[in-house]
């Protein structure tokens, strides 16, 4: 059960915490946030928090890893 890969749509990076509900009910206060390690950031502050699971949040980094690079390389 799984799968071993992920094909995301291209999506500017600052959009993908949207996809993540719990990202979203956060709310943020810097716009295009990548909640990845911005100071007040109300999303790493809610995984501190235990809030929003932190693998959940681990996972999402990676994901955001993948979605940057390939926003980087849209048009070669």
């Amino acid at each position: 059960p799984g799968f071993s890969a992920l094909a995301l749509p291209l999506m500017d990076p600052r959009e993908l915490g949207r996809l993540y509900p719990e990202f979203r009910r956060a709310t943020c206060r810097f716009p295009g946030c990548l909640h990845r390690k911005e100071a007040g950031c109300a999303v790493l502050e809610a995984v501190e928090r235990g809030e929003i699971d932190a693998e959940r949040h681990k996972r999402y980094l990676r994901i955001l890893k993948e979605v940057e690079l390939s926003f980087e390389r849209r048009y070669d």
